[in-house]
């Protein structure tokens, strides 16, 4: 299973049938996903269901989720935030704004069993997609550092 003992899972797909299932996941994993909206496929009929990498399983383990914009999420109705909330699986309390986790204004990380999901949103361009890769590095250096993982 490819998100056993694994700190970091990254999905990139387009999919509308998710490919991370919640019972997967282990404690302190973190989890990227960048599939970005195509709501208007669905609108037109052109496709049944909207993008979505992500289960409600997955959604409800996570301690938090962080979004690049709750607002895009809303207005896109990204298939793994927007829906999922709208079907009473999770609040947008359990989901934060990157910004105001990087200006402090909301808490990261507070315990390393916190299973964390980043929600890209896909399609947000090269310099937000730098951020997961740049904690990606962050955390590998850490692990060097402390002789912790692999």
């Amino acid at each position: 299973m490819a998100a056993k003992d694994v700190d970091i899972i990254l999905c990139m797909t387009n999919t509308n049938v998710p490919v991370i299932d919640g019972a997967w996941l282990e404690q302190g994993q973190y989890i990227i996903s960048v599939v970005g909206s195509n709501i208007e496929l669905v609108k037109s009929g052109n496709i049944p269901a909207p993008r979505r990498e992500i289960d409600d399983g997955t959604l409800k383990r996570c301690d938090f989720i962080v979004a690049l914009s709750k607002a895009q999420a809303i207005d896109s109705q990204q298939g793994d935030i927007y829906w999922p909330v709208q079907n009473g699986v999770i609040t947008w309390d359990k989901v934060v704004e990157i910004s105001d986790v990087l200006a402090g204004r909301a808490n990261g990380r507070t315990d390393d069993n916190q299973i964390i999901l980043y929600k890209n949103q896909g399609g947000q361009g090269s310099s937000t997609s730098r951020w997961p890769r740049n904690v990606t590095n962050w955390r590998s250096n850490r692990a060097r550092a402390t002789r912790c993982g692999s």
